[in-house]
């Protein structure tokens, strides 16, 4: 008997049906449990809808990691739109061309950004919906402004009252972009299926279970931000993200938010080692992985000899 194909969006819909009462996504303004999520994203969803998105239609996200951007993406992937998160440190010529390469229906950008997405909006005049974003990064002064729909302020007017079209495990999910170290990012497509693969992959490695959750600060570009979330999403764990890297905050982060596991390019390693783990409580880690480098001898077996203490 044949069997449905399982996406990205179901793995959403079914932690709020499975978990309802796990939170799903937190960093230091929003929290949100699964079916909050769920909704938020479905809310996303009937706004970009507005905006003219449609299923195989590109979202850009010029964003950082925060509950926001999750929103925003998985609001695109309610649809079938493809999100495609931006280098946010990139130059103004280099995110103008790489928007033109895409040709997004809409930019999802967050305040802190605003005065570069201005300038965005002249050079790429065929992007005809824009979003405005609230992250802990957003200044004050940018959460209110602008004539643009902001999240999450405007999402309470907005309802999906229609059955998005259906989703295949070959359709596109997102489009992640290469670093750009040989010339302008590449866009690198990743289907619903290598997606949940990855999902279901680091899941079971981590032996995620709805009791733990994993601290996110990584860039929203890059495939690594996807192979920390996803796992935790799929197993109705909890991910905090952290809109930059600062080994004092991340550890404050994993005592606050009882993060049960750690996962850091070894470069992140070695400046917590170096800077000392003071008197923060890490008991709850259970434990600890790194990617993005090779790891020298020395740092990994500090990482062993603190986990076999925590």
């Amino acid at each position: 008997m044949a069997t449905r194909d399982i996406t990205v969006r179901d793995m959403l819909h079914r932690a709020a049906d499975w978990f309802p009462e796990r939170e799903s996504v937190v960093d230091e303004l929003y929290r949100y449990r699964y079916p909050e999520l769920l909704d938020q994203a479905q809310r996303c969803a009937a706004l970009f809808h507005q905006l003219g998105v449609r299923k195989g239609d590109r979202v850009a996200l010029m964003t950082v990691a925060s509950v926001q951007h999750a929103v925003a993406l998985f609001g695109a992937v309610e649809l079938g739109a493809i999100p495609a998160a931006l280098h946010v440190r990139e130059s103004l010529g280099t995110l103008s061309a790489v928007l033109e390469q895409l040709s997004p229906r809409v930019l999802v950008y967050d305040g802190a950004f605003a005065g570069v997405v201005e300038e965005l909006k002249r050079r790429n005049p065929l992007i005809t919906g824009h979003v405005r974003l609230v992250s802990p990064q957003t200044p004050p002064d940018q959460r209110e402004a602008g004539d643009d729909p902001i999240l999450p302020r405007d999402l309470a007017g907005y309802s999906l009252d229609f059955e998005p079209m259906e989703l295949y495990e070959h359709d596109t999910a997102i489009i992640g972009l290469s670093s750009g170290t040989t010339g302008l990012p590449k866009g690198v497509i990743h289907t619903n299926r290598t997606l949940m693969e990855s999902a279901r992959g680091g899941a079971y490695l981590w032996r995620m279970s709805p009791a733990d959750a994993m601290c996110n600060m990584l860039s929203t570009a890059f495939i690594g931000w996807y192979n920390v979330t996803l796992p935790v999403i799929n197993a109705g764990a909890k991910v905090a993200f952290m809109t930059h890297w600062d080994p004092q905050k991340f550890l404050q982060t994993v005592q606050d938010e009882r993060c049960t596991h750690a996962f850091l390019a070894p470069t992140m390693w070695r400046m917590l080692l170096r800077g000392g783990l003071g008197d923060y409580d890490l008991s709850s880690i259970t434990s600890a992985g790194f990617a993005g480098e090779p790891m020298d001898t020395a740092t990994l077996r500090e990482i062993k000899a603190l986990l076999a203490g925590w």
